[in-house]
């Protein structure tokens, strides 16, 4: 059995990171307080750059043999291969969207609503689906229709779930809050690379999403909430910052190559 605890706090996390973000959304883009196609296209980036490539081909690495000895002796150097690749695949995905696909559209609100787009569209997909599928298995076992006496191969997945704690679920949330600013940093970054024609814009958002992919699960491996902890501070420092670039916004947009 779980316990009520542990089911209320997974109930409340499918609601805040798959629910909620979606009407989020959906109100601030009715109350016309962010750009629609920014947004949009923000979400897409996240889906692409993730969902349709670095991910398949992260799953498909990761069942060679050579790989998986590899990952298993060189703990350090594999988290930062996974948040280099992160931070790679994610801020070309920001630059490529930006420049190609929203020419006129550069402004530091355009900035914050493809960040959420970004954003909160990795909360729902890779938060909030995981946490609704927990909450469901938790339902099922509770009601005796699974159990790993029944489905031997469901053993690991039962352990997993009933060494659950409430605070470690409603930490996870408050830990997608941050990241969610995160994501609005990154991007301000990426459109004054692009706005302005500087490259090192794009250098600077690359390597704090490296930095904070790398470090968050390295230091969640000796314990869970410095590395969620790690995530708020970047979120928090990095929200900061991007309201402190937005003066840079009211300038024009510089004409020439990126330099």
């Amino acid at each position: 059995m779980v316990s009520f605890p542990v089911v209320f706090a997974l109930a409340f996390a499918s609601v805040c990171t798959l629910i909620m973000p979606v009407l989020l959304l959906l109100i601030l883009c009715l109350r016309h307080q962010i750009s629609q196609k920014p947004m949009w296209i923000g979400a897409a980036a996240f889906f692409v750059s993730q969902i349709c490539l670095r991910l398949p081909i992260l799953a498909t690495v990761s069942q060679q043999s050579w790989f998986k000895e590899f990952a298993r002796n060189n703990t350090i150097l594999y988290c930062f291969i996974l948040a280099l690749t992160a931070g790679l695949f994610e801020e070309s995905a920001r630059y490529v969207g930006a420049r190609c696909l929203l020419k006129n559209q550069h402004s530091f609100r355009d900035a914050v609503a493809f960040g959420l787009g970004h954003g909160l569209c990795e909360a729902v997909l890779l938060v909030g689906l995981t946490e609704i599928s927990n909450l469901v298995f938790c339902l099922m076992l509770n009601s005796g229709a699974i159990s790993s006496r029944m489905i031997p191969s469901l053993k690991a997945s039962v352990s997993a779930i009933q060494t659950l704690t409430p605070a470690a679920v409603f930490m996870a949330v408050w830990e997608r809050v941050f990241t969610v600013m995160f994501h609005v940093f990154a991007t301000v970054l990426v459109f004054r690379a692009v706005r302005e024609r500087k490259i090192r814009f794009w250098l600077f958002a690359f390597a704090a999403h490296t930095l904070t992919d790398f470090l968050s699960p390295l230091l969640s491996r000796y314990n869970a909430w410095a590395g969620e902890g790690s995530v708020c501070v970047f979120g928090a420092v990095g929200i900061w910052l991007a309201l402190r670039m937005r003066p840079a916004f009211q300038k024009p947009e510089t004409a020439g190559t990126d330099a």
